[in-house]
């Protein structure tokens, strides 16, 4: 019963944070079977904000919104020509209403911040 429980938490959170992720425009994710996070494609949205280095769009998400994720390069060094950029969202350590808030910030700050405007702060 508390393995059957823990399976069925985790699955629901995936199953949330895939569907508020993938609903991100430039933003696309497959759905593991398994795990305990999510390993989205992020490659347009970094474009999209002109923020085309791991650390700068890690760091500037953080800082604008509270949302932490990982990058691709906590796992490895790239491969010569690897060109779509990743990063990690975990559900294991939090529940549905915090996944759906840190989401819906990411997505506001997606969608309301542009190259444009970045360039003109810069």
């Amino acid at each position: 019963e508390g393995a059957r429980h823990i399976l069925s938490v985790l699955k629901t959170r995936r199953d949330l944070c895939w569907k508020l992720l993938s609903e991100i425009p430039g933003v696309t994710c497959g759905l593991p079977n398994s795990t305990f996070y999510l390993f989205p494609r992020a490659t347009e949205v970094m474009k999209h904000l002109n923020l085309p280095d791991y650390e700068t769009f890690r760091r500037t998400v953080l800082e604008a919104t509270g949302v932490s994720f990982c990058t691709r390069l906590h796992f490895g060094r790239t491969l010569p020509g690897e060109s779509e950029r990743y990063i990690r969202f975990s559900y294991s350590g939090i529940d549905t209403e915090a996944i759906e808030e840190g989401i819906h910030v990411f997505r506001q700050f997606v969608e309301t911040h542009d190259a444009r405007s970045r360039e003109r702060t810069a």
